[in-house]
Parts: structure tokens; C-alpha cells; sequence
């Protein structure tokens, strides 16, 4: 039987796009209306197109930074209209692409940069990047090799290169490519983490503890690190601090996850008693915590103590 272990997260995407939008990309079957310039485009004089193209790039860059991605996105092809040539549009329509899930369209517009002298590392990292998150692991190992070939300052395509390592259990080159892709780029949050989940798979919770926090200083509100910050406290055992300062709608989900990490490692009556109380403080039927529940107690029958019993002892277990 398969334990229910609520999001875990492996990897932080390999998608986190750079600081500067700087690049070019090639057309794409969704972007043909957008570079068939109108009639009233026609006949603006090149001088004042190209004025106006470089303030639609300007305010798409900054729409882009900001999240705002619709808005980018209007304003990237608003560029393409004025001129349909423009790299740096056209590179980012395919960064936008990649970070709204829609990898496989950027594939095609990243490909028409490999012969562009100017921008082709970039193509190649984004190129990678985007098998990466498709799942494409051997074209994603060949393109992000490429990339640190032509420039070895991508850190993102080092970053993509240690996901694709840590996936095939090279773990000594994943560390390897983590580390290149932190020394180009030392507040890479996204980094650490990933590091720091690399040390998770190979069990090694005190390293991967030490990567989590340094993500989180580096970025707070990095969800996922805190995430796995916790996971990899209660690896330790540390079950109580892994659940320090959580929030109230997320203790039913942590409960449950705590309670699978203990049954993992056989610390049983902890497990029961992180599962009893998921079950009870979830503001609905919790099937992965009654799964769980049921998995424990047939195949270890003696800790099923039911209710308060059980919650009593994992609570002294904690305090002695």
C-alpha cells in the first residue's frame, strides 16, 4: 500500500527567469497574427516604429519583472507589430511562455536564437529550460550543456543541469552544477533550495537544513524552501520545530506529512498521533490522514490505541 505524502516538493522549478530580459527569439504559430503588421502600422516612419517599439520593450520588461504577465505579453507583441524583427521582443515572448506554463510553445521561439551570435547562449539555457519542465531530460541535459558551453555566466542552465543530475542520481554533479550556478549568482534562492533537496534525497537532513535557511534568508516568501526546511527538521526528528510558527489552515497538511516522515522512520506512535490530530483539526473528510491511519495500524495493530491514548503518548514521547 502507497502512503498519501502531501506536497512534497521535489525540485523548485528550473524555469526562474533572470533579472534583465536581454535576447531574441524566433515567430511561433501563436504569434503570426502579431507579426503581420496592420496597414496603420505600415506607415508609421521607421525612426518613430522603432522609438515606440523600444517604449512598448521597456514597459513589457518591467510589466514582465512585475508578474504582470498579460500586460507583457500585449506589450511584447505591441513591439513585434512596430517591428517584427525584434530580438529582444521575440526573446521575450518565449521567456514569457516559459514562465506561464506554456513550455512547449517557448521550445519553438527559443529555437530560431541557436544561429543568432548575440543571444544564442540564452536561447539554448531557455531551450533547456523548457524541455526541463516538459520532461524531456535528455534534450534537456544536451541543450543546457550547450548553453554553459557557448557562456558559462547562465546560471540557470547550471541550475537545470543539477536538476537533470540529481533526476539520474548523479548526485557529486548535481552538487557540482548547484554550487557553479551559486558562485555566478550568490542570491539564487532558487539554488540553495535545490541543493538543499539534493541533500534531502540522499538523506543527508543536517546539509540540506543548512541550504533551506539560506534560501529563506535570501527570499522569505519562498514558500517551498520553508516547505522543505520543515520536512527536513522532522527527518531529524525535530518534529515540533518543523511545525513551529505554522499557520492554522496549513496544520491539518503538515500534520499529516510529519506523521508520514515519523511512520518512515518507525517512530509509530508519533505517526499515530500526528495522524489522529490531522484528522481532527481538517475542516473536512482528510483521505490521506485516514489512509495513513489505516495503513499504520494494519500493519502494526499494537499502536492502535485509539484517539486520546495515542495522542497522549506521542505528546510525553516529545517532552521527555
Amino acid at each position: 500500500m502507497v502512503l498519501e505524502f502531501f506536497k512534497i516538493r521535489s525540485l523548485t522549478t528550473a524555469v526562474l527567469l533572470s533579472s534583465t530580459i536581454l535576447g531574441g527569439c524566433s515567430a511561433t504559430t501563436a504569434m503570426n497574427e502579431a507579426e503581420t503588421p496592420k496597414t496603420a502600422v505600415q506607415l508609421i516612419e521607421p525612426e518613430q516604429a522603432e522609438q515606440q517599439a523600444r517604449q512598448a520593450l521597456e514597459s513589457a520588461d518591467m510589466a514582465f519583472q512585475a508578474k504582470y504577465y498579460s500586460e507583457a505579453e500585449t506589450l511584447y507583441h505591441n513591439a513585434l507589430k512596430l517591428q517584427p524583427g525584434n530580438v529582444k521582443a521575440r526573446y521575450g515572448i518565449a521567456e514569457l511562455y516559459l514562465a506561464t506554463n506554456r513550455a512547449s510553445q517557448s521550445i519553438s521561439v527559443y529555437s530560431g536564437l541557436f544561429v543568432d551570435e548575440n543571444f544564442s547562449a540564452k536561447a539554448w539555457q531557455g531551450s533547456g529550460l523548457a524541455y526541463l519542465a516538459v520532461r524531456d531530460l535528455e534534450q534537456a541535459r544536451t541543450q543546457l550543456l550547450k548553453a554553459v558551453e557557448l557562456d558559462k555566466t547562465q546560471w540557470r542552465a547550471w541550475n537545470g543541469l543539477g536538476i537533470v543530475h540529481d533526476a539520474s542520481h548523479e548526485f557529486a554533479e548535481a552538487e557540482a552544477a548547484y554550487l557553479t550556478a551559486i558562485s555566478i549568482h550568490p542570491n539564487s534562492s532558487v539554488a540553495y533550495n535545490n541543493l538543499g533537496m539534493s541533500y534531502m534525497t540522499q538523506k543527508l537532513y543536517a546539509k540540506a537544513e543548512k541550504q533551506f535557511v539560506t534560501a529563506l534568508k535570501l527570499n522569505p516568501e519562498l514558500y517551498i524552501a520553508e516547505t522543505n526546511l520543515r520536512f527536513s527538521l522532522a527527518w531529524q526528528g525535530e518534529y515540533l520545530h518543523a511545525l513551529s510558527g505554522m499557520k492554522e489552515e496549513h496544520w491539518a497538511e503538515a500534520l499529516n506529512n510529519i506523521g508520514y516522515i515519523a511512520l518512515q522512520r518507525a517512530d509509530l506512535v508519533t505517526a499515530e498521533a500526528y495522524f489522529a490530530r490531522a484528522i481532527e483539526l481538517s475542516p473536512s473528510y482528510f483521505k490521506a490522514a485516514h489512509k495513513n491511519l489505516r495503513i499504520l495500524h494494519e500493519q502494526y495493530p499494537e499502536y492502535k490505541k485509539g484517539g486520546e491514548g495515542g495522542l497522549f503518548a506521542a505528546a510525553r514521547k516529545e517532552k521527555s
